[in-house]
């Protein structure tokens, strides 16, 4: 996986923190493998703003940019490495609501398929064709 900007708000990127994200956000490849789509990512992280003393003080976001899809997470926290954690486990949840999807939708037309070829083209009605099981 390409990143292609890492952008700090309020703090300064030291080699440890870009390590680490680089680290955590890395990981999000393997959940991409199997779809053989080019990815690339833009990070942000930072502090929220200077006057805060106590509360979710870092925040994280990662744009994933997919051919014909943009997958977005945050995540906010006391701590600037569980923000990254954070948005690496959120941004694996939208990773994997669309590779579920796009299973799902693989799955039914080959089953589709899989049941129209048992039957001879001239003997094809509507009536005939398998019915789509409601969720």
């Amino acid at each position: 996986m390409e990143i292609k900007k890492l952008k700090t708000t309020g703090l300064e990127l030291t080699e440890a923190i870009e390590n680490y994200v680089r680290e955590k956000i890395g990981m999000l490849e393997k959940f991409l493998q199997h779809i053989g789509l080019p990815q690339s990512a833009r990070i942000e992280i930072g502090k929220t703003s200077e006057h805060h003393k106590k509360g979710k003080i870092f925040f994280a976001e990662v744009n994933l940019e997919l051919p014909h899809r943009l997958l977005r997470a945050t995540a906010d926290s006391e701590d600037l490495y569980k923000a990254i954690d954070l948005v690496r486990k959120e941004m694996e949840r939208e990773i994997l609501k669309f590779t579920g999807a796009f299973k799902d939708t693989r799955r039914a037309a080959e089953g589709v398929a899989k049941q129209l070829k048992n039957f001879s083209p001239l003997a094809l009605s509507i009536k005939d064709l398998p019915k789509r099981k409601k969720k």
